[in-house]
């Protein structure tokens, strides 16, 4: 971070010195100014690279910058930028900069930003795994969704209770076909079974019919008997085709009304047709 020793060391440098910095630094009016001025706009600008704000130039380095992010930071460490530079050569304006200002002003010592850079790579990367996904988030869920008309996806998470429950029991997966119908528990039209284990999370089900309605539940199996731990949501699978409403829709232009009539034969069965669809709509109308 920065220091009071910043200011300390700006004050011993001679106006000549000061001012020459101030001009490398892109300061406006620098030589008009007097020594107490410039040392305070030096270590004013100074501040810009604080551990933060290192990262976040880092971060935006690593990825595909705009140019005017680029400037924009160049800017911000007083970097002066000729009008047609390239990406690659702010880059590497910025990139030179930070290596000579970070063993100053953030106590790399004489690394350069390039190995700087690196660290902060692998912190991050070790900071990442350390922040894995748990394997269970420890509350009671089952949740179903749809893949495509004849699969499923249903996923699961027991609590710390419900799994001391069922870790040494048999658990099934009942898939129920409730289309059409208010399930009770005992009304579906018909039932798929699946074995699965107490350490599983997910499971992927095959179903027979697009466009129908599921409920799935997680049960203990007891001898035949199954206690229900958990049910879902119902699953609505997808049409397998393109729907057939047998209707058009039409609209008038004039007053923007919006009529819908039901699918006619053609007028002319084969080849151009004589009638335009506006005498169509009077004839109907």
């Amino acid at each position: 971070m920065i220091t009071t020793t910043d200011y300390e060391d700006y004050e011993k440098m001679k106006l000549k010195e000061l001012r020459k910095l101030a001009r490398k630094r892109g300061i406006k009016g620098y030589y008009r100014m007097r020594k107490k001025d410039l040392v305070e706009a030096l270590t004013s600008l100074s501040r810009v690279l604080t551990d933060e704000n290192v990262k976040k130039i880092t971060n935006l380095l690593e990825g595909n910058p705009r140019m005017s992010e680029l400037r924009k930071i160049a800017k911000s460490m007083g970097l002066k930028l000729r009008r047609k530079m390239k990406k690659s050569e702010i880059i590497n304006l910025i990139e030179t900069e930070l290596s000579d200002r970070l063993r100053k002003e953030l106590g790399v010592g004489g690394r350069s930003y390039v190995g700087y850079r690196e660290e902060l790579r692998e912190s991050v990367c070790e900071d990442i795994e350390e922040r894995s996904v748990p394997h269970s988030y420890n509350e009671d869920r089952l949740k179903a969704l749809p893949v495509n008309p004849n699969w499923i996806h249903v996923y699961w998470d027991f609590s710390s209770d419900t799994y001391s429950k069922v870790k040494s029991g048999k658990l099934k997966l009942l898939v129920h076909d409730v289309t059409y119908i208010i399930f009770d528990g005992k009304n579906a039209h018909r039932t798929f079974e699946f074995d699965v284990h107490p350490d599983m999370r997910k499971y992927y089900v095959e179903v027979p019919n697009p466009r129908a309605n599921y409920i799935v539940e997680l049960v203990i199996d007891r001898d035949g008997e199954y206690k229900v731990i958990m049910r879902s949501n119902v699953v609505e699978t997808p049409p397998s085709c393109p729907g057939n409403l047998g209707r058009e829709e039409w609209v008038e232009l004039k007053s923007m009304r919006m009529e819908k009539m039901k699918m006619r034969e053609p007028l002319v069965k084969s080849g151009r047709a004589r009638v335009d669809s506006s005498e169509m709509v009077k004839k109907d109308g």
